[in-house]
């Protein structure tokens, strides 16, 4: 249960921030408003995994997966430009989660 309420405090996340580049900086407000009931939903759910997954360990998961997804949301949706620099950064950053996982103590 645990890791599902981290799934979606991360999928909620990750529309949230979609909506807020949507929110066109706050000038279409359903986009803005909706992008607050979104984290606000997405901190609950992750408030409520920490309470058995270590904190280092879903933080790492939390921004990693959020890295790389908005990255490719950027890349295939807003149709934004990367770089091999950014990509090179995205692949160390998963490096670095699974550190983290792999060597966490229980």
């Amino acid at each position: 249960m645990p890791q599902l309420l981290l799934f979606i405090a991360i999928m909620f996340e990750l529309v949230a921030s979609t909506f807020l580049k949507l929110s066109d900086g706050f000038k279409n407000i359903f986009f803005g408003l909706g992008a607050y009931l979104l984290y606000a939903i997405s901190f609950w759910c992750f408030a409520k995994s920490l309470i058995s997954i270590n904190f280092s360990v879903a933080y790492a998961i939390w921004c990693s997966v959020g890295i790389v997804v908005t990255t490719l949301i950027s890349i295939f949706i807003f149709k934004e430009s990367t770089n091999w620099i950014v990509i090179l950064g995205i692949i160390l950053i998963l490096a670095g989660v699974l550190l983290v996982q792999l060597f966490t103590p229980k």
